[in-house]
């Protein structure tokens, strides 16, 4: 009988970097990307969603390889796979920010945590990507003081 065991949920933000955006015409295939690439990696995918300037995805993390490890494919695939996807070619260079966020979810918060991933549209009418992170590192109580990988 097995006896470990692990799941372990994961809320991730990827941000873009300075004045570069996700053309609507790319963002459900790079959102779709962001999900193949995750579970190419062993990682089970509840939901992922977004903004022209940054994604969110809910994931549980596979056990075998580290966050850090998992972020860092995840953003070399998919800047690669936007670049060759890009349909304004030649006008930006596709470029994730330094840095990423990733917070712990409980199992019993997925279907909340789900719904605020699909409805980040409306979310950021009324706040800011800097206001987001700011209000979810506090309910988080993370502390961002010299907080590097």
């Amino acid at each position: 009988m097995r006896n470990t065991f692990f799941k372990i949920w994961i809320h991730g933000i990827l941000q873009t970097a300075n004045e570069i955006y996700i053309t609507p015409q790319l963002e459900a295939l790079l959102h779709y990307q962001i999900e193949k690439q995750l579970v190419e990696q062993g990682c089970e995918v509840a939901t992922v969603g977004g903004v022209s300037d940054h994604v969110h995805f809910l994931f549980a993390q596979n056990p075998l390889i580290s966050t850090h490890e998992t972020v860092h494919y995840l953003k070399l695939m998919t800047t690669h796979w936007y670049q060759q996807h890009d349909f304004q070619a030649g006008f930006h260079k596709f470029q994730w920010a330094d840095g990423y966020c990733m917070y712990s979810v409980s199992e019993s918060l997925l279907p909340k945590m789900s719904t605020f991933i699909e409805t980040q549209a409306e979310i950021h009418q009324k706040i800011g990507y800097e206001e987001e992170i700011e209000r979810l590192n506090t309910l988080h109580k993370v502390d961002t003081q010299d907080n590097e990988v």
